[in-house]
This record gives structure tokens, C-alpha cells and sequence, in this order.
């Protein structure tokens, strides 16, 4: 019992870019847990179809998931990974807060697609260099404590995401027309943020009588 205490003690810690890396994973999953879950109902607000939602997804998850494959070979090929990781990493962060200023169904599209790029181009370069800085007697420790901080961060955007609806009058029961504004609502220089929060009533009988050709000795009712 000692000696399987004073082994588990003696076996070697996480590296700091182990930890750095996780950390960077938590906070860039928060964010795009905060705001590419109410994309389907944002894009809905700018008028795409339902083709139009599928296939922006479904041309993102290519587009990253070749540059998955093609950014391993690469890794195998290269002595320094440090750079593909921040190159992936910076190029989510930059492109991603500009889903706000979408007016359009392709300009979503193109936001989506430069995330995925990022997410492609980091991905493998990542797992290579927890690999190299980690012993090997501790990598499945190292690459748990890395998928734990992702989920983590995916936990914490959607929570801060309903948190935000809520505290701004949404509320969680909202309908999904009204969960797509938030995103348009942090770009007042565009006509999608200037539409209101508000639905409007349905016209009156009388209302829907006055706009119809009259017919007969039909009489619209008394207001």
C-alpha cells in the first residue's frame, strides 16, 4: 500500500502548456457555446430556410474536419506546432464576435466557416503538442484534464447564454424569433437590430372587414 502511495506521489505533473492550453480551450468554448446555439433562430430573423440553416452547418463541419487531416500531416511534418495553435485559436477569436453585424444569411456563412477554419487548423497541431510537452506515463491524465476544460467551457457559455436572455426580458421560454435578435441587437448600424422586440397584435375583425372589397349587403360590425 505504501509503495503503490509513494508511485502514484512520484509520477510527474501536468505541463504548464498542458494547463495553459486547457484554459484556452474553456474560454473559447464558453464563447461560441454563448452564441452559435441561437444561430438556427438569428438566421430564421434574416429570412434563411431551413435548406439554407442545414447547409451552413453542414459546410462548416466539412470545412473543419478536412483541415483536421490536412493540419496532421502538416503537424507530422513540422518541429513547431506553437504556431498553428495560435494561428487556429486567433482566427476564431477574431471572426466570431462579427456574427453580430450579419445582415444577411451568407455572411453568417462566412463567419461560420472562418471559425470552423480555425477550430480545423488547431485541432490536430494541438493534440500533437499536448503529446510532445506530456510524459507518456500521464497523457491520458493530460488529454482528460484538456477534454474536461472544453466541456467545461461548453457548460458555461450555454449558461451565460441563458443567463443573458433571461436578465434581458427574453426569458428561456421565449420564442425562437425573439432568441435570434440578441446577436442583432449589438449592431445598431444595421436594419436587422432596428426591428422590434415586440409582436404585433392580430388585426381586429373589423380591420380585416374595412380592407376587403365589399360584397353585397355585407356591413363590417360597429367599432
Amino acid at each position: 500500500m505504501a509503495g503503490e502511495i509513494e508511485r502514484l506521489t512520484a509520477r510527474p505533473r501536468l505541463p504548464k502548456t498542458v494547463i495553459g492550453l486547457g484554459l484556452v480551450s474553456l474560454f473559447t468554448d464558453a464563447s461560441s457555446e454563448a452564441i452559435f446555439p441561437l444561430l438556427p433562430a438569428f438566421l430564421t430573423l434574416l429570412g434563411a430556410s431551413n435548406l439554407w440553416i442545414g447547409a451552413i452547418e453542414g459546410a462548416a463541419d466539412f470545412v473543419a474536419n478536412v483541415l483536421k487531416y490536412l493540419t496532421g500531416l502538416l503537424a507530422d511534418r513540422r518541429e513547431r506546432l506553437k504556431p498553428l495553435v495560435l494561428a487556429g485559436y486567433s482566427l476564431s477569436t477574431v471572426v466570431r464576435p462579427l456574427v453580430a453585424f450579419a445582415v444577411t444569411p451568407w455572411q453568417v456563412l462566412l463567419v461560420r466557416l472562418f471559425d470552423r477554419v480555425g477550430k480545423g487548423v488547431r485541432t490536430s497541431p494541438r493534440d500533437a503538442l499536448i503529446a510532445h510537452v506530456t510524459d507518456p506515463s500521464i497523457r491520458g491524465r493530460a488529454y482528460g484534464f484538456h477534454r474536461a476544460m472544453d466541456h467545461a467551457g461548453a457548460a458555461i457559455g450555454a449558461l451565460f447564454s441563458a443567463t443573458a436572455l433571461f436578465l434581458l426580458g427574453a426569458g428561456l421560454s421565449a420564442e425562437s424569433a425573439d432568441l435570434g435578435k440578441i446577436p442583432s441587437s449589438c449592431s445598431p448600424p444595421f436594419p436587422a437590430s432596428s426591428r422590434s422586440w415586440r409582436s404585433r397584435s392580430p388585426p381586429s375583425r373589423r380591420a380585416r372587414c374595412l380592407r376587403r372589397p365589399a360584397r353585397g349587403l355585407n356591413r363590417c360590425p360597429e367599432p
